[in-house]
Parts: structure tokens; sequence; C-alpha cells
């Protein structure tokens, strides 16, 4: 049986067969506490109402994410933590199954509750042992009869503290053929669904499990959290970029969300820096942009759209950006014309070619201005490489006016004589008009 063949076949949950003459006993502290870690993932949309999730371009490859979780942590007997040590004796705190976290460092990262107040977050090892009785209460009805349960918690502590690689490869010999090391710990064909899917989710992702004040535990509140994220870098040709730049096509980026399917509703928010807009934001499965807000927190808007998952999105949200017209598209513009105004004027004026020849030092200070001037508006500051990559272009652009400019003026006080001056001139000319007609076309024809 496949992998994807065994996610399909069934729903339910796992539910071990219990014998009518069973003892009835009291559960022991960490069965009652898998039970209501178990609970509450298997539920998480049903006391996890509205998911905010905010991200802000900042300096090179990195943005801001900030997640805002509109929710009742669910104050369940199994769920107490107690904190000892402090002033006033031991704290009765609520673990709070967030989300679903990638493996990996978290960079930045900070909590707070809906007052504002930091909140701490369950350790590593902690949270391994938490999450391997989770499991074991999760896959109950699954092992094997003569179970080697060493071998069963190596393979579950692999799964939920292992590297992200090594953890999936384990979770999918689980799943496909029951087996850990060549020993059999589990029977595959029976697991359900979500069972499955759990084993796998915990082998590249781990849940952030939340520390808040016991009494605060069944209230409606919201909780936030910010970390810095990597993005990757949008590839695209050349000639791709350039069109974008001009004006005339769009840069398609893609976003990985954080545990869409945890919350009822999970809303994107995308904080388009300086420079560049964004057309349009689309959810996982095709949803279109619902809203936005483009004068909302930012000179270039806010992007938002939302969507409801019963289960994981295969595919990632996707932006369009643009290069809008006013900025550095504008002055890149403007200095194409300029260039191809001051090389046309010198080659068809009568007689401007011998007076620039005669006044060359003159002339030459005029021209060699014109590049100070251009190169000091094309000076950019700490941005993203996302901004970077489609300014890039018209930033060129602008150097190259005013290397073509340097050129020219070169050519005159150097006395550069046809048949090669000429041409210099004639191909500037031409190169930078039809290249500012190219950055002024795509918004004469969108009006």
């Amino acid at each position: 049986m496949t992998l994807r063949h065994l996610l399909k076949s069934k729903r339910e949950r796992v539910t071990p067969p219990a014998s009518a003459s069973a003892p009835r006993t009291a559960p022991s502290p960490e069965a009652t506490t898998a039970a209501a870690l178990a609970a509450v993932l298997f539920s998480w949309p049903n006391w996890q109402f509205r998911k905010v999730e905010s991200r802000e371009f900042q300096h090179g490859s990195y943005s801001l994410t900030r997640v805002s979780i509109d929710c009742i942590p669910q104050p369940l007997p199994g769920l107490t933590y107690t904190v000892e040590g402090g002033p006033g004796g031991p704290t009765k705190m609520l673990m709070v199954p967030l989300t679903l976290m990638a493996k990996g460092a978290l960079r930045s990262f900070d909590m707070r509750d809906g007052s504002g107040n930091p909140m701490p977050i369950i350790g590593r090892s902690e949270y391994a042992d938490l999450m391997i009785l989770t499991l074991l209460h999760e896959l109950r009805g699954a092992p094997t009869r003569n179970v080697n349960q060493a071998a069963l918690r190596k393979a579950l502590r692999t799964v939920v503290d292992g590297d992200a690689d090594l953890a999936l490869a384990v979770a999918t010999e689980l799943l496909e053929s029951g087996t850990f090391q060549k020993q059999h710990c589990l029977k595959a064909e029976v697991l359900s669904e979500y069972s499955a899917n759990l084993v796998l989710r915990l082998a590249e992702s781990y849940v952030l499990i939340a520390l808040l004040s016991h009494e605060r535990g069944g209230h409606r509140q919201v909780i936030k959290y910010a970390h810095h994220s990597e993005e990757r870098l949008v590839r695209a040709s050349p000639a791709r970029r350039f069109l974008v730049a001009a004006g005339i096509r769009t840069l398609r980026a893609e976003f990985a969300l954080s545990h869409p399917e945890g919350s009822a509703s999970h809303h994107f928010e995308l904080v388009v820096p300086e420079g560049i807009t964004c057309v349009r934001l689309t959810m996982p499965g095709g949803y279109p942009q619902t809203d936005r807000n483009t004068g909302d927190g930012s000179p270039s808007g806010v992007a938002h759209a939302v969507a409801s998952y019963a289960r994981t999105p295969t595919d990632r949200a996707a932006a369009e950006f643009a290069v809008p017209f006013s900025g550095l598209r504008s002055t890149a513009m403007y200095a194409c014309f300029l260039t191809a105004g001051i090389l046309l004027l010198g080659l068809l004026l009568p007689g401007a070619q011998e007076a620039l020849l005669d006044a060359s030092d003159g002339a030459a200070a005029l021209l060699l201005a014109v590049p100070a001037v251009v190169v000091v508006l094309v000076i950019g500051g700490s941005e993203h490489v996302i901004v970077t990559s489609m300014l890039r272009p018209l930033r060129s652009v602008v150097i190259a006016c005013a290397l073509l400019l340097l050129a020219c003026a070169g050519s005159i006080v150097g006395v550069l004589h046809d048949p090669f001056r000429y041409p210099l001139w004639w191909i500037g000319a031409v190169w930078s008009f039809a290249t500012g007609w190219a950055l002024l076309w795509s918004h004469v024809r969108g009006r």
C-alpha cells in the first residue's frame, strides 16, 4: 500500500477495541495530558476562529512575519502546567498548542498575549516527551501485538525531534511498512488519514506550545507572535525583469503560509514596500483576492486575502508585483528622454558638432553634470531582494544614460574623429529614445 493511498483510505481517528469486561481504572497524568493534547490538536479550527498572518519585507532576503490568533484556549485538566520555584510558590499555567511551525531556527521570535505581556513556550526536550505521548495516544490501536516499545518510542522521538529529512524518512517507513530499523512496530493498514497525516506533519514541523496564565483559559482572546523569515529569491530572465520594470509584465512570488488549516479562517496580509505595488494576491487552491486596502499602514498599501481549509494546501499563496509609473520608472524615463534630447540636438542642430568641438571644455562640463544628477537619483537604500530584482533594470537604464553622456563628452574632449563620433551619438540617441518610450508605453496603454 503506497503512502498516498494510505492517506486517502480512512478519515476516522484510530480507536482501539474496548473490552466490556476490562476494569475501569483512573488514567495516569501522562495519559490525561496525551488525551488532552490529542483532543485540542484534532479540533484546532473549533477553538481557533481567525488567524491573521502578515508578511512585511525587510532588508536582504528577510521578512518580518507577524501572526495573531483569535482563539479560546481550552482549559482541559491534562493541559495544566505547573511552574516551580516562583516567589509565591508553584504557579499554574495552561499549555496552548497554537500552530505548526517548520523545523528550523527561529530568528527574533517574540510572543505576546492579548494584554501585551510576554508568553513563555515549552522547551525542546519537554516538547519531544509530550509529542511522543500524544502520538502513542493517537496510534494506540495500531501497534503490533508484540511490539518493541523501545523501538517504537525511538522511532517517534526521531520523528518529533530529529532533523526534518531524517524524521520524514522514518515517518514514511512507519506509515508505509509499519517498520523501524527492520522491526515491526505498527499495523499500517489500520491507520486513519488523520493519524498518518499527524505523524507526517510532526516530522516536518513542530507544535508551538505556549504557556498562558491558567485563569485566562476558556476566555476568548488574541495571542500574537512574530519572527523573521527568509524568502526565496524570485527567478526571472533579464528580459523578463526589464519587462517587469517597464510595467509591461508582473513578477510572481510565492509565500508559504503558516498552518492555514489550523483555524476556521486564515487571513494573509502582504505589506508592500515602497517602490512596487501588489496587483493580485491569491490564496492556495485558487482562492481569489477577497479584499484589498491600498492605503492602510504603508506608502504602497496592504494586500489582503482570506480562505478556509479543511486540509493542508499543497501549493502556496501567490502575489503578483508591478512597478508603478511614479517613482523610479518615471525617473528612468525622464533620464532616457533627456539623454536622447541632448544627443539629438547635438546631431541635428546646424553647426552643433563644430560648436561643441570648438568649446570642448565647456561642453564636456555640461554633459558631465547630467550623469552626476541622475546617479544621485537612483541610489537605493536597504531593501528586500524582490524590490531590488524589480528595480535593478531601471537603475541600470539610468546609469547607462549617464555612461552614454560620459562617452559622448569624452568624444568631444578627445576630439573623436569621424566616422566614429556620429555613430556613437546616433546609437545613443536611438537607444535612449526607444528605452524611454518602452517605459512610457505601458503607462499610456493603461490610461
